[in-house]
């Protein structure tokens, strides 16, 4: 591995460890669970909140997407409404236990 790539993610892993994350799964959430992957790990700052998944990061709002440049959760990770075609389960919940870690 190149040594500015293995410095890089050593930044990374500190960086995301002094943000706090909390792992959040579909077994917290139930029904109301709005991604298609089992967990992720949850993380605010600044009240940007994102997601971690498979060790990329996905905005949840849009401070996340402006103030931290991170990429839209991916339609591919956030899951069907199966009550209304078209539409996605409400990410709110994410949001709002993100947020709380801003506190």
């Amino acid at each position: 591995m190149r040594p500015w790539i293995a410095a890089s993610l050593i930044v990374l892993v500190m960086w995301l460890a002094a943000c706090g994350g909390q792992e959040v799964s579909r077994a917290d959430y139930g029904s109301s669970w709005p991604l298609t992957v089992e967990s992720a790990t949850l993380f605010c700052a600044e009240d940007a909140v994102w997601v971690l998944i498979d060790g990329d990061r996905y905005a949840l709002n849009g401070w996340a997407r402006t103030y931290k440049d991170l990429p839209a959760l991916p339609r591919s990770l956030w899951r069907d409404n199966p009550a209304i075609p078209g539409l996605k389960i409400d990410i709110g919940v994410l949001i709002d236990a993100g947020l709380a870690l801003c506190d």
